[in-house]
């Protein structure tokens, strides 16, 4: 039997069904797509200078930290989402020990767009050792990292001596 044959074989309720099939794939594809647009508002990264710190116990230094936007949309701490840049500092094992205080971003960088904030890290509450500082972005949703493979945090190594 050949495909023209095998066609019109088919009952026409069947053929339906398979058009209907065919609808939800294509509804399927657009929703993958829609849920990939969302991951490109995290398509954000950030990256430090220095890459390594050294401080005393209960003393401060500031670090830059350059802020890279591929995303879909523009990060500011002055509309509706609030965005911030945090750190937050884990010990040897792993443990979260500090999260730092709010650092608004001014101005609004723009989708494309780069732009440098400086973060005050202190070593105030922590003992003696080498610990990792992750710098973040935050909104009112919670911390980017946590949200999306498409963000890329910044790392620094902090020792205190």
């Amino acid at each position: 039997m050949n495909t023209k044959e095998l066609l019109k074989s088919i009952p026409p309720r069947k053929k339906a069904m398979a058009g209907a099939a065919a609808v939800l794939i294509l509804l399927y594809v657009l929703l993958c797509g829609v849920i990939s647009a969302r991951q490109d508002a995290y398509a954000i990264r950030l990256s430090t200078e220095p890459a390594e710190l050294t401080l005393a116990e209960d003393a401060q230094a500031d670090v830059t930290v350059t802020i890279e936007n591929h995303a879909n949309r523009m990060i500011s701490s002055q509309n509706d989402m609030r965005t911030y840049l945090v750190y937050r500092v884990f010990d040897s094992s792993g443990a979260e020990v500090l999260t730092s205080g709010q650092v608004p971003i001014d101005p609004r960088i723009g989708s494309g767009r780069t732009s440098t904030v400086t973060a005050t890290v202190s070593s105030e509450g922590l003992s003696a050792g080498t610990y990792l500082v992750r710098f973040d972005l935050q909104d009112r949703e919670g911390f980017f990292s946590e949200r999306s493979d498409s963000f890329a945090a910044a790392e620094l190594t902090l020792v205190i001596r």
